[in-house]
């Protein structure tokens, strides 16, 4: 059955009809958190400190190169010496993964989905591939706890208050419970159900065709065997969050309001732990710079400097994935094209 079949369309049309509801709802709250933030800090929000935002986001720039860098080893570290793609390709894979989650309202999981359709067209080999996507987002989970950990001692001790210290004993409770429950599911055999799923996100890439459901779960299993390969992903990942805190710290300096590094981290890592907790905001607008105003009030920072280094942050988003997002677009364009020619 194809999606020529009437009864099919309405099905299609309902879905998509969903997810268009579910984007607006999700940047309709965004927008209003955003909103929120402008009125509160209004006063303090001058257009002076905001247009100090585009030359502090380019300053910024060239420093994402090893956060991005730091990504692509952690994917690597789960992938088979013999299906690894050389550096190069691996770092243009990690850069378009990321870049589809910052700015599309996947989830934060449609950037690995991309990432496996552009790797099957290269010709990776289904299996490993899927398991060590789906192993790098549970070292992506599990450091993010880990990070919001710190942020979150780091406000108690730096800011000399205990904020919240209930609701957020509670949150981590239940992030850490849901970080397991995913990595059992995993070994429970996440891929034998999931399998038709996953051939249709895998599309008619070139590999597609012999991904097995039962291999994807194996090799699962065998990366999480290799203790030593997954606590090196682990690494990395935490690496690429603390270079993302230096790109907080060179902001507020660019901005003329330098912090200490361990300020950096308070911030950087409270913002993540927002933007992952609002999962269902599309790029999480209005989450990621409510959580770093939040951590720097705390911290006793100015809130004009603080809403400056929040958009510095997304400044630097919208430029390194709006890239992202056209080289992707590009190359669907050439592998369309060279089916074409194939058909042809």
């Amino acid at each position: 059955m194809t999606s020529s079949d009437p009864t099919v369309r309405p099905v299609i049309g309902s879905r998509r009809l969903g997810f268009g509801l579910y984007a607006l709802a999700g940047l309709a709250l965004g927008g209003v958190l955003l909103a929120f933030l402008f009125k509160q800090l209004g006063a303090a929000a001058s257009w002076t400190g905001l247009l100090a935002v585009w030359p502090a986001s380019l300053m910024v720039l060239p420093w994402f190169l090893l956060p991005l860098a730091a990504a692509w080893l952690s994917w690597r570290c789960l992938l088979p010496a013999r299906s690894a793609p050389a550096a190069r390709r691996g770092l243009y894979l990690t850069w378009v993964g990321l870049g589809v989650n910052w700015l599309l309202p996947v989830a934060m999981i449609g950037g690995e989905v991309v990432k496996m359709r552009l790797a099957l067209a290269k010709g990776m080999r289904a299996a490993p591939l899927i398991a060590s996507l789906v192993a790098d987002k549970t070292a992506q989970v599990a450091t993010q706890l880990v990070y919001t950990l710190l942020g979150l001692g780091l406000v108690v001790v730096l800011g000399g208050r205990l904020v919240g210290s209930l609701q957020a004993l509670l949150g981590l409770m239940l992030f850490s419970a849901g970080v397991y429950g995913f990595y059992r599911i995993q070994r429970g055999g996440l891929f034998t159900g999931l399998s038709r799923r996953l051939g249709a996100l895998a599309g008619s890439a070139p590999g597609s065709g012999r991904f097995s459901a039962s291999r994807a779960d194996a090799a699962l299993r065998r990366i999480y065997r290799q203790r030593r390969a997954f606590w090196a992903a682990l690494a990395w990942r935490m690496l690429f969050r603390l270079l993302l805190a230096f790109e907080i710290w060179l902001a507020f300096y660019w901005l003329g309001q330098p912090v200490g590094i361990l300020e950096a981290i308070a911030m950087e890592s409270l913002a993540q732990g927002a933007r992952a907790a609002a999962f269902f905001i599309p790029a999480g607008i209005g989450a990621q710079e409510g959580g770093l105003v939040a951590a720097g009030l705390l911290l006793g920072l100015p809130g004009e400097v603080l809403l400056s280094a929040a958009l510095v942050k997304r400044v630097r988003e919208l430029v390194v994935g709006g890239g992202a997002l056209v080289a992707w677009h590009l190359d669907e364009m050439n592998l369309a094209w060279r089916r074409h020619r194939e058909v042809g």
